[in-house]
């Protein structure tokens, strides 16, 4: 197959679901053409690594000398894409469903409907996903998130960041947008009943002001970091955090972070979203804010080895080369 992922987000910045799946395809003998968003002056392509390629807006002609596949899979996770429908000779329409249109992706619900008459398969990453889509289409699937478990699980603690390295022990992090739906009222609480813990939060400031951010003496912000890093940042966390809010936006996702924090075995402390119940074997899911600070605490004063294998060998169960497989069935059985 050729799947091919309209211009939707950069192939370096925050390295999430779309990048993943692209990257698994690739790996498994598919070719995929990852359109990068953008005007570009010089229309090329550039080969990431085997089957993998990036459009900067080439003509199809050049697509054609990068693979010999033959059935084309036009991979639409934005729904505002759904005018490119057309654009790419495509065979079959996937629509990838990350996030539910409404508060913050309220703007994606005039796309929604239409993507779903124009769409042969949609996947969604989570059971709330699921079940309300598949009262839309009649060929809905759940392909939840998944981890490059090598990637995190074997990054080692030697060579640590100077910037995290000089902030005192224990640290409770948080990677991801710095964004609206994280509950920065819980983070600021948690910083000032705990004073002698250090809240590490990295990613970059998403549809929020930098000043508006609590300011706390034991609270960091490290910026946004490379994907490359962040294992070597979050291996230093002696409790990962998932604090989110409750919104009818939240109560529909799949973090991949999640999945990501336990492949380096890690305790996590999360909001008691209905997908997070999902793993509660696994993580703390908090009901609320007393909550939550008990888990944490009590995440800091008991360490668990054997959880910690247990929480990797959850990861391992859970890879993007294993949702690839699953996918690649859905494609092949329609």
């Amino acid at each position: 197959m050729l799947i091919i992922y309209p211009p939707t987000v950069h192939w370096d910045f925050m390295i999430a679901r779309p990048q993943q799946l692209m990257s698994a395809f690739s790996e498994q003998g598919d070719a995929v053409i990852f359109c990068e968003p953008g005007t570009h002056q010089e229309k090329k392509m550039k080969k990431i690594k085997d089957g993998l390629w990036l459009d900067y807006g080439a003509p199809l002609h050049q697509w054609a000398a990068l693979t010999k596949e033959t059935k084309r899979v036009l991979w639409i996770s934005y729904p505002g894409n759904v005018s490119k429908i057309g654009n790419y000779d495509e065979d079959i329409i996937v629509y990838d469903v990350l996030d539910y249109p409404d508060d913050d992706f309220a703007t994606w619900k005039p796309y929604v409907q239409e993507l779903l008459e124009k769409c042969q398969i949609v996947l969604t990453v989570s059971k709330p996903l699921f079940n309300h889509f598949k009262e839309l289409h009649p060929n809905v699937h759940l392909v939840r998130n998944a981890v490059d478990y090598n990637f995190f699980a074997n990054v080692t603690a030697d060579d640590a960041p100077m910037d995290i390295k000089q902030i005192c022990k224990p640290i409770v992090g948080f990677y991801g947008a710095l964004a609206p739906w994280v509950d920065w009222q819980l983070i600021e609480e948690l910083a000032v009943r705990n004073p002698s813990i250090s809240f590490v939060l990295i990613g970059p400031t998403i549809a929020m002001k930098t000043d508006s951010l609590p300011k706390r003496p034991n609270i960091f912000f490290l910026g946004h970091k490379p994907y490359e890093q962040l294992p070597k940042y979050a291996v230093h966390f002696d409790v990962c955090m998932f604090p989110f809010k409750k919104t009818r936006m939240t109560s529909y996702v799949n973090p991949v972070k999640i999945y990501e924090y336990l492949a380096l075995g890690k305790p996590v402390v999360a909001t008691d979203l209905p997908e997070i119940l999902e793993l509660s074997p696994h993580i703390y899911a908090a009901g609320n804010r007393e909550e939550f600070h008990g888990y944490l605490v009590g995440c800091l004063n008991n360490y668990d080895n054997n959880s910690v294998e247990s929480r990797k060998k959850f990861a391992l169960e859970n890879t993007w080369a294993e949702r690839v497989k699953q996918i690649k069935r859905i494609i092949e059985g329609y």
